[in-house]
């Protein structure tokens, strides 16, 4: 076999090498998926009219959020906590919200928060110093028709880059991606998703929370 030849069938074993490479990845791709989706719950809340505590029925496998008139869910979006269970019920009592969703770090601060408001429904999810190894690291809510993914933001590698989170957002068609673990708020909107992070409620010069609004399909938010 002259060079050439032996030069083209390295090639060929070289580019067999790259397929078989590129299929293994995509096969851990697909199994990493399956076992963080086995870490997800998927939890479903409705707006009903009027007050008394929300109707579980007005969507199916989910509850109910009452808010007076049939008006607007409000969420209030808490992270990175800290110990400063004080700040956070300060938020609760100015913003009134409809349900508290806490991003993580500490796990036992919405638990507190739980016990000082126990008629507030509230999602909550671990963070990176949380040590909660057996509960599910994000959860899929749907609130009202909006998707809406909360984690802590660690396991997204949210420090370095959000690309893995847009993948994340694009794949499960979300119109929301809260997240935390920077202590930094920041917003951004990538084609339908939007991204939020609330910062830190237990920063002690400069606490932030998020609220969300979800009012006649739209998305309305501040820091």
């Amino acid at each position: 076999m002259n060079a050439s030849g032996s030069n083209y069938m390295s090639f060929r074993v070289r580019l067999k090498d790259l397929e078989d490479r590129k299929k293994d990845m995509f096969q851990i791709a697909d199994e990493l998926r399956q076992e963080i989706a086995t870490y997800t719950e998927v939890k479903k809340y409705s707006v009903s009219a009027g007050g008394g505590g929300g109707d579980p029925g007005a969507c199916p496998g989910g509850r109910g959020v009452s808010r007076p008139g049939g008006a607007g869910m409000t969420v209030l979006v808490l992270s990175d906590s800290h110990g400063d269970v004080d700040a956070m019920a300060r938020a609760v009592e100015k913003t009134h919200p409809d349900l508290i969703v806490h991003l993580g770090d500490c796990w036992r601060d919405a638990e507190e928060l739980r016990m000082l408001f126990p008629r507030l429904p509230m999602e909550q999810v671990p963070g990176n110093c949380d040590f909660r190894p057996a509960e599910p690291t994000e959860q899929l809510l749907f609130l009202e028709n909006k998707r809406v993914l909360i984690c802590h933001g660690h396991t997204y590698g949210v420090k370095q880059s959000m690309m893995s989170a847009g993948y994340t957002a694009e794949e499960q068609n979300l119109d929301l991606f809260l997240f935390g673990h920077t202590h930094r708020p920041f917003v951004d909107m990538r084609e339908k998703t939007l991204f939020l992070n609330p910062g830190s409620i237990g920063d002690y010069h400069h606490p932030f929370y998020g609220i969300i609004t979800l009012e006649n399909g739209k998305r309305l938010y501040r820091i």
